[in-house]
């Protein structure tokens, strides 16, 4: 996109009620306050919609991944041009707002708007979309739902970490490989179901279950250690020997 350093473009903050309007009717009944909305915002301007969550900074074209928003506020002119704002995006990327960043209640599409609004207009988004979260951790259940949220943040952040730099820990879901381990083979703390990885490859490990045969043993015989079923025999297979057979006369 190209623009001159004397145009300006409106900027506008997209909100968008996440709860469908449900947690409207609920919100005092299960918090013991009102609450309007669980909110959630872009930034439109240059034409575009920014967006921020787990998977880092997005744009795409005004209402194309939310629908239509609940309500559109106007912060002012911006400017600012449209390649500054690129690079001022690219560093955010790679800084504030990785998504290994996001955070639901502390660090989140709120807090991603509000900075851009600033950085555009020097105006901020609506108060009581910065502060739904402070009032909704001052009620007993909104606690209750923090300490889940930070929890569930802290493991879906970390293992976000460890996709973007191609390795994964064991600290991951047990559903998701680590990466070091070769191709075929998987970790030694994997689940119980998973093999493990220092047995040779299509040979089994000398403390396999007694059904299983021993390596060492020649091909021809047997193991007396072996179920009460199998029987030891000392000469190969075709050399039987007869010892109960009375001589000829």
């Amino acid at each position: 996109m190209e623009m001159s350093d004397q145009e300006s473009w409106p900027v506008k903050v997209y909100i968008y009620d996440n709860s469908k309007g449900m947690v409207k009717p609920l919100s005092r009944t299960l918090l013991g306050k009102q609450i309007d909305g669980v909110w959630h915002t872009g930034i439109v301007v240059y034409g575009e919609e920014f967006n921020y969550g787990g998977e880092g900074i997005m744009n795409s074209p005004p209402g194309r991944l939310f629908g239509h928003p609940d309500s559109i506020v106007d912060l002012g002119l911006t400017r600012i041009p449209y390649e500054v704002f690129r690079k001022h995006l690219r560093d955010l990327s790679l800084s504030s707002f990785r998504p290994s960043c996001y955070h639901l209640l502390d660090h989140n599409c709120n807090t991603f708007c509000s900075e851009l609004a600033q950085f555009l207009t020097g105006n901020d988004i609506p108060s009581y979309i910065t502060a739904l979260p402070g009032e909704v951790l001052s009620t007993p259940l909104g606690r209750m739902i923090g300490v889940w949220i930070d929890a569930a943040s802290a493991i879906s952040g970390e293992c976000r970490t460890h996709r973007q730099s191609g390795e994964h820990r064991s600290q991951c879901p047990s559903g998701e490989r680590r990466t070091q381990c070769p191709s075929r083979e998987r970790h030694t703390q994997c689940p119980s179901r998973e093999r493990h990885t220092q047995c040779p490859p299509r040979e089994r490990h000398t403390q396999c279950p007694p059904r299983e045969r021993h390596t060492q043993c020649p091909p021809g015989e047997r193991r007396t250690q072996f179920s009460s079923g199998e029987r030891r025999t000392q000469f190969p297979s075709q050399h039987l020997h007869h010892a109960s057979k009375r001589p000829s006369k």
